[in-house]
């Protein structure tokens, strides 16, 4: 019987911690939006689209919170947002507007610069003062050139001053005017623990004619100061589409913050990508409090079991 009760903690242990990580973790009320979506375009005339798939230029939500990189926390100005995300086609005119406000007493120098691989993103303005309690909305422009590779270019804004710096994240998907292909990455936990197994489905949508082509999918973990991490590789025969399950395993020394899931589908020469946001935690102090009342719960419980158990056994001693 206690050998019974002993093996039932363990159990009932095992059960509660599983189904916190779990509901940390995989809960719907993390998602935060749609994600981020590539397209794949090959010379020719305009293809057709089945499911009616429109190419958008308008920026999409993060699926998962975007920790800004600030440097001097205590910077007396803000930003409208911490990052952002524009499918951009080759060739085509964009533009993002970003919001800054003073909130300190004093007058700033504001300074921005752009860290990024490719010379795409063009502030109206490299530096300007900003009086107490002014704001103003900075214009970026941005312009891809039609020679550049279809890709997912991560890069940062940087608002500097003499007080503090503050970033906004930002990704750039670049594709053609004409898509054949369209790709879409869409994880499945935005949540997970350094170690855990980040799971996304893709799908693949041939809008053209081409059939049975083969195709290379390449998916791997991407921070936002572009260092990759784990990496995987899968050759397919693509006909209409495809739509599959794919996972990487999150390196245990993984810091706490956002990432990136990028995939990216290759025809020859020509390719195309997407990719969703996660978010790495770690077990908190309030986890392991919960965990900690469980088993003092679970021992109580076993501890009462026991005592009834011998209470009854000397009762029957007693009554033969």
């Amino acid at each position: 019987m206690r050998w019974f009760l002993i093996f039932g903690i363990i159990a009932l242990n095992l059960y509660f911690v599983s189904a916190i990580t779990i509901n940390i973790t995989g809960w719907d009320i993390f998602s935060q939006g749609d994600s981020g979506a590539g397209e794949l375009a090959v010379g020719g005339g305009a293809p057709s689209n089945p499911r009616g798939i429109p190419p958008s230029a308008a920026p999409s939500a993060p699926s998962a919170p975007i920790i800004s990189a600030d440097a001097g926390g205590g910077a007396p100005f803000k930003l409208d947002k911490s990052f952002f995300a524009l499918e951009v086609k080759k060739g085509l005119n964009y533009q993002e507007k970003i919001n800054i406000t003073n909130t300190g007493s004093s007058n700033l120098t504001i300074s921005i610069s752009v860290n990024l691989s490719r010379q795409f993103v063009f502030p109206e303005e490299e530096s300007f003062v900003l009086n107490s309690k002014e704001s103003r909305e900075i214009n970026f422009d941005i312009y891809v050139p039609e020679s550049e590779i279809n890709d997912a270019y991560i890069g940062k804004i940087i608002f500097s001053s003499s007080v503090g710096n503050k970033t906004v994240n930002f990704v750039l998907e670049v594709g053609d005017q004409e898509p054949l292909f369209d790709i879409k990455t869409t994880l499945l936990k935005k949540y997970i623990f350094p170690g855990g197994d980040v799971k996304a489905d893709v799908f693949i949508l041939n809008l053209g004619d081409l059939r049975n082509i083969d195709v290379e999918l390449e998916y791997f973990i991407r921070d936002f100061n572009n260092n990759t991490y784990t990496a995987k590789k899968e050759t397919f025969a693509l006909n209409e589409s495809f739509d599959g399950e794919i996972f990487l395993e999150a390196p245990a020394d993984l810091k706490v913050g956002s990432y990136l899931l990028y995939s990216k589908v290759s025809y020859g020469q020509i390719s195309a990508n997407s990719y969703d946001t996660f978010f790495i935690e770690k077990l908190s102090l309030v986890l392991w409090m919960i965990i900690l009342f469980i088993n003092i719960g679970l021992i109580v419980l076993v501890g009462i079991k026991m005592k009834h158990a011998i209470n009854e056994k000397n009762i029957v001693k007693k009554a033969q």
